[in-house]
């Protein structure tokens, strides 16, 4: 059985009760004896009556001083206890307004994370928009680079064409003069 079961504590504290009262009808049997046996001791009745008296007395004080030890070491217990307590309900009280501080945190981080999603969607739809109208000026767009381009591949033909002629007349006379100074 644990020793701090509240059976334990309860019966212990019963047999405290049974022992002292066992204790106390022992000691008044010696009280008694003293007092009849006294003679064959040769002491007095005072004398008898006193010793036994002062025994039952004795033995009285001290589970007396015991009880009260047992009291007071209880009282250190309850006070220890309720020092205990009140140390336990002063970490309660900082956790709660630590938690307090990080909700509090936790509601501005959620406020911040809320405007960033705001201001996120925000851009989306306006690139949204954007890519509708560029994808109408994107085919514009394409059409003009393309006749462009077919505009300068024509031109780009022109040239080649003309340098070619242009080469070819250059070369005829160049032929002719390198003839007739060479013999």
């Amino acid at each position: 059985m644990d020793r701090n079961s509240p059976h334990y504590r309860s019966e212990r504290g019963a047999w405290g009760f049974v022992t002292f009262f066992s204790a106390l009808f022992l000691a008044q049997i010696v009280f008694i004896a003293l007092a009849a046996g006294g003679p064959a001791w040769g002491w007095s009745i005072p004398t008898r009556w006193w010793t036994g008296a002062s025994v039952m007395a004795l033995f009285i004080i001290a589970r007396l001083l015991r009880w009260k030890r047992k009291a007071r070491r209880l009282l250190g217990k309850e006070e220890d206890l309720q020092w205990a307590m009140r140390e336990c309900m002063d970490e309660v009280r900082k956790a709660i307004d630590r938690s307090g501080q990080v909700l509090h945190d936790l509601r501005l981080y959620m406020d911040e994370q809320k405007h960033a999603a705001d201001v996120l969607l925000e851009r989306a739809e306006r690139q949204r928009r954007l890519l509708e109208v560029d994808k109408d000026q994107a085919q514009v767009i394409r059409q003009i680079l393309i006749e462009e381009s077919v505009q300068n591949i024509r031109t780009g033909r022109r040239r080649e064409w003309m340098f070619f002629a242009l080469g070819m007349a250059a070369s005829i006379p160049i032929g002719v003069l390198i003839n007739l100074y060479v013999p």
